[in-house]
């Protein structure tokens, strides 16, 4: 019950009470103020003068009447400023953890996509946060304990909540291409090393998306075409290739590694590296500017700013990072 509701309904309630002193009573105004407030408010106080039996029997119908009313008011009051502190109490702290994130990774839209994106995020044990207006993807979220931002993720604002400034990565799966689009440069500005991945429904969205700044745009249909038609082909590679990226049943996995400024790493060939050595790790291929060798020779030498695609255990992966933090 809104407060405009009860105060009107409080100033109904007295004027009834009033209006019944007054015509059937003969009070004065301000008399029968006196007895419609301490007859509501059931002080006890003594009558201003004595009543009728009609006036009496309305007095207490009156005090059962304004006495529900009043309870039920304050009740809905106090219902609402409860879960309104709760709901504060929790929202900030929502917003305290979400605070504390870097690197983390950001999904626009928790629709079928986003799911699937958000399920593989997590499998992984990567910190995300999604950002949704929908009510019923909200509840879900909320149930689910996902972190997320409630709102439009084209405004800046909302962006900034879900920590754009301090992410590694976003997801941009809103519906249409125009609101990614939008997404996208937003993103871009507001975090010029961001990586950004993007869905488009046509071959043009691609190209706009790729200009205002996205890393990588993505046609889920025409990727999933591509797909059923390699499964048809190489069944067994595909299989193969199914178990490295969802890890259900083998340890081995797929990932990238960034040589960054201090690297022990830079200056030394891949066989000097000690990557499979010490580590186990196969080089599928080095990115190189925008140049990627497959495959790449044990005397290419590791730079700063490439990126090495390797193949191995997670748990050696996970060791190669640790050292590297050292």
């Amino acid at each position: 019950m809104k407060i405009r509701y009860v105060v009107i309904g409080l100033f109904l309630v007295i004027t009834a009470g009033m209006a019944w002193y007054i015509l059937f009573e003969g009070m004065g105004i301000i008399d029968a103020f006196y007895m419609a407030v301490i007859t509501i408010t059931t002080v006890g106080f003594k009558e201003v003068k004595p009543l009728s039996n009609p006036g009496k029997v309305f007095t207490a119908i009156y005090i059962f009447v304004s006495l529900g009313f009043i309870s039920y008011s304050l009740l809905s009051i106090g219902e609402r400023f409860f879960e309104n502190t709760v709901i504060n109490i929790f929202l900030r702290r929502k917003m305290r953890e979400i605070e504390k994130l870097k690197d983390h990774y950001i999904v626009c839209g928790y629709g079928r996509l986003g799911r699937f994106v958000v399920r593989e995020l997590q499998k992984r044990g990567k910190a995300l946060v999604v950002i949704d207006r929908d009510p019923e993807a909200i509840s879900e979220l909320e149930d689910k304990g996902i972190p997320y931002i409630e709102g439009d993720a084209r405004e800046e604002e909302v962006l900034i909540k879900a920590g754009v400034k301090r992410a590694r990565g976003i997801a941009c799966l809103l519906e249409s291409d125009a609101d990614n689009l939008y997404v996208i440069f937003t993103a871009r500005e507001l975090n010029s090393d961001i990586f950004i991945v993007s869905r488009a429904e046509s071959e043009l969205g691609v190209g706009k998306m790729r200009k205002v700044g996205a890393d990588k745009v993505i046609l889920p249909y025409e990727e999933g075409g591509i797909k059923i038609a390699q499964t048809l082909l190489r069944p067994s590679l595909l299989e193969f290739f199914d178990l490295i990226i969802q890890r259900d049943h083998v340890s081995l996995e797929v990932d990238e590694f960034i040589v960054k400024e201090g690297s022990r790493f830079i200056g030394k060939s891949l066989k000097d590296s000690g990557i499979r050595k010490d580590y186990g790790m196969i080089a599928i291929a080095i990115r190189k500017g925008e140049r990627i060798i497959f495959n790449p020779d044990p005397d290419l030498v590791i730079e700063k700013g490439d990126i090495l695609i390797l193949m191995g255990e997670r748990e050696m992966f996970e060791k190669l990072i640790g050292d590297e933090m050292a």
